[in-house]
Order: structure tokens, then C-alpha cells, then sequence
């Protein structure tokens, strides 16, 4: 499901009030929201490159393989072939664990996404909580014009800065659980970077595979 738009009238009453009020530790806050969004989009495009797309490359490789080795298994025996066998079990290993990292890579950059639409999609929620409350016990009506006076005019005050202060706070633990989150996804990138590094390349066929007189149709002598 597609995160809601920026809900552009709803940050307007918090700004205004928060300036009427002197609460402007809550406009900084309105403006991060408004950018935390990003292109969600790219970062799951990204993800979807790395598997399924590559890990299927990378698995219909392994499948060749092990066709090719059942169709050879089944006409040759003989020590070169032994030998080809023994290799191709090692291609099987490399490409296991590359696919494995790819699959890895696919699942943080995934784990990404959610964080950054479910953050967005909560700090609008916040957004709209506060703009609703505040709307509600003004009526739509600016003090100081005529419409809110005596008594009504502090309680007023009271409820709006009561619903910003608590917007501020929402918001902030909010950026901060988020922060917290992204950091531990970039610690487990890093990780990854250190396992795509660590990853082997295939050793060369050995010289005893390429020894056509080892290779023996199965069955003769």
C-alpha cells in the first residue's frame, strides 16, 4: 500500500499555532517529516535486483551444473571424471554462498523500506492527531480576532500547547527509535560487505579433469 501524501493543511495549523504559542521546537520536526518519506520506491527496486533477479541468475547456474554433471554421471566414470566431479562440488559451494549473500543484501534493504514508510506513515499520524485536536477546540477560529475571548482563551491555549508538546514528543521518540534501527541496519550491512568480500572465487578445473585419456565410457572395460 502506497504511504499517505504529506498532509499539507494539518502541518499548517501545527506550525501556525506553534508559533502563536511559542512552540517552535515543533516546526524543525514538521520539516524532517516532510523529507523522511524519500523514494521508498528506488530503495525496494534496489532489493528486487538483488533477489529475486540475481538470485536467479545465480540459481539456474547451480541448476546447470548439476544437470550437466547428471548427464555426464551418467556415460562417464574413470578417475578424470572423478576428478570434474569433485570441482563441480566446489562451484556448487561458491555459488550457494553467493546466492545466500544476495538473499541477505535483498532482505536489509527490504527491512529498510518498511522502516522508512512505517516511520513516515506514524509522524503523519502524529501530524494528523495534533491538527485534529487542535481544530477541535478552536473551531477553525484564530485567537485574538474576536471569536475566542476570557476564559476560553486560556483554555484554549492550554489544550493546543498541551497537543504540540505531545506532537514534539511523539515525533522525537519516534526519530529515535528510527535512528536506532537504521544504524543497527548499517552495522549489518557492514557485515555483509565483510561476507561479499570473503566470498571465494572459483578455484581453475584441475589439470587431472582435462585428461581425455581417464575419461572412460561407463560400462567398458
Amino acid at each position: 500500500m502506497a504511504p499517505p501524501p504529506f498532509p499539507e493543511v494539518s502541518a499548517y495549523y501545527i506550525a501556525y499555532y506553534a508559533m502563536l504559542y511559542g512552540q517552535e521546537a515543533a516546526l524543525p520536526l514538521i520539516r524532517e517529516i516532510r523529507d523522511w518519506l524519500g523514494h521508498p520506491e528506488v530503495v525496494m527496486e534496489r532489493a528486487e535486483t538483488w533477489d529475486p533477479e540475481v538470485k536467479s541468475t545465480i540459481n539456474a547456474s547451480d541448476d546447470s551444473l548439476v544437470t550437466a554433471r547428471a548427464d555426464l554421471e551418467a556415460y562417464w566414470e574413470g578417475p578424470a571424471f572423478d576428478s570434474f566431479k569433485v570441482y563441480v562440488t566446489h562451484l556448487e559451494s561458491v555459488i550457494a554462498s553467493t546466492s545466500d549473500v544476495t538473499a541477505e543484501f535483498s532482505n536489509l534493504l527490504q527491512k529498510i523500506r518498511e522502516t522508512i514508510t512505517k516511520t513516515y506513515q506514524e509522524a503523519v499520524r502524529f501530524i494528523g492527531e495534533c491538527a485534529a485536536i487542535i481544530i477541535e477546540v478552536t473551531g477553525g477560529i484564530v485567537p485574538g480576532t474576536g471569536g475566542i475571548i476570557g476564559g476560553a482563551l486560556l483554555l484554549v491555549a492550554t489544550v493546543v500547547c498541551d497537543a504540540i508538546a505531545a506532537f514534539i514528543r511523539n515525533v522525537t521518540e519516534l526519530a529515535s527509535t528510527a535512528m536506532g534501527l537504521m544504524t543497527e541496519y548499517g552495522n549489518l550491512g557492514l557485515d555483509l560487505m565483510q561476507k561479499v568480500a570473503d566470498l571465494k572465487s572459483p578455484s581453475p578445473m584441475p589439470s587431472s579433469a582435462a585428461e581425455v585419456e581417464n575419461w572412460n565410457v561407463r560400462g567398458r572395460s
